[in-house]
């Protein structure tokens, strides 16, 4: 990774003002690839800085090509140093400039898991809520979110909802098939606050 990291950044970005045309139109996925090796080995400010460069080239060039990735790149960025608004804003771009229920719901996410980490639920339940709404729309399932919403529901004291999203959340973690190895990590957790739910009723 540290032999491409090197290559894709003497490629894209050192040389680039002598890229050739026959290399021009590989900027976008080379530059998106330079900013997922920089992030993977925690290196953000380099990702940071990869993925202005490859929204400039974008911009620069009328192109689409990994726009939303490079948005996300960003926005994760600004979540590392705590710039939350800046994050949301990115966000909020990547929504209006590339709209698809697929980014829609991963940006809803991203935001709703932003207002959960500042403890204010009210916001985050609502941004699960669309999250949800737009995962459905392709027949997607989010079954941490749901545990989440389930979270911030209990915070609310909204106990009756809380427990059927805790419960469906637990239920699609049961189903390997349909339920990503990172969801386990949380299933203790959510039977826990489930009892706690139910108590509270």
């Amino acid at each position: 990774f540290a032999n491409s990291a090197t290559f894709l950044s003497w490629a894209f970005i050192k040389k680039k003002d002598e890229a050739s045309d026959l290399l021009l139109p590989l900027f976008p996925k080379g530059l998106y690839n330079l900013a997922v090796i920089y992030y993977r080995y925690k290196k953000y400010a380099a990702s940071f800085g990869t993925a202005k460069d490859g929204l400039n080239f974008l911009y620069k060039n009328n192109l689409k090509d990994y726009r939303t990735e490079f948005r996300h790149f960003v926005a994760e960025s600004w979540v590392k140093n705590r710039s939350y608004l800046n994050a949301v804003q990115e966000l909020d771009i990547s929504i209006r400039q590339d709209p698809s229920f697929f980014n829609a719901a991963r940006s809803f996410r991203r935001i709703a898991d932003i207002y959960f980490d500042l403890n204010n639920y009210e916001l985050s339940e609502d941004m699960y809520a669309l999250s949800e709404a737009m995962n459905k729309k392709v027949n997607k399932t989010d079954t941490t979110a749901a545990v989440l919403r389930g979270e911030a529901l209990f915070w609310m004291k909204r106990f009756k909802e809380s427990t059927a999203h805790f419960e469906y959340g637990i239920e699609m973690m049961l189903k390997e098939h349909i339920s990503p190895k990172a969801s386990k990590n949380i299933l203790p957790w959510a039977h826990l606050r489930l009892a706690d739910s139910y108590l509270a009723i």
